[in-house]
């Protein structure tokens, strides 16, 4: 069974025991932490695996007791709340309706505009920023390139005419 952090969820609130193979991501972290409490058995081997592990795994589950043992106190403790999510839910509701929307609850990036909210402005500023330093450099560069061309031009006719002098 792929071993998302959802499934994870339902498999422990359930109290079923899992046999898991983990495909990619937190999947593979996953499983470990049920297998570590011996509540899953991991298939690890993708590449090599055969019908035969799948079986020997199915039948270790369903025969060793302490699969399901082992996963029914986890599902206790997950279940073990002092109130129930339902009424967490309906509090939350009637909140919401008796201070008409709760709007000092709400986020507030609801309010910013669409520019300030994707952070538009910021990324302008930056770009403009680096648009000038980049300017600046280029500019600089042609600059230094000049001097020393110009440089060197002046040397070799310094000794141009210092060669027409002597001869």
């Amino acid at each position: 069974m792929e071993v998302r952090m959802e499934c994870m969820r339902l498999f422990i609130y359930n109290g079923v025991p899992v046999i898991g193979f983990p495909l990619f991501g937190d999947q593979y972290e996953n499983i470990l932490r049920l297998k570590s409490r011996g509540a899953a058995f991991l298939i690890e081997n993708l590449s090599e695996f055969t019908a035969k592990d799948i079986y020997t795994a199915v039948r270790t589950v369903i025969d060793e007791p302490s699969y399901r043992a082992n996963m029914q106190r986890l599902s206790a403790l997950h279940r073990d709340v002092q109130v129930h999510p339902m009424q967490i839910a309906i509090f939350w509701t009637e909140y919401t309706i008796r201070h008409k929307g709760a709007s000092h609850l709400q986020a507030v990036g609801n309010g910013l505009p669409f520019y300030q909210y994707c952070l538009l402005d910021v990324i302008a500023l930056l770009v403009a920023v680096l648009v000038l330093l980049l300017i600046l450099a280029w500019k600089l560069f042609k600059t230094f390139v000049k001097k020393i061309c110009f440089w060197k031009g002046k040397v070799k006719e310094e000794k141009r005419a210092a060669a027409k002098k002597n001869t």
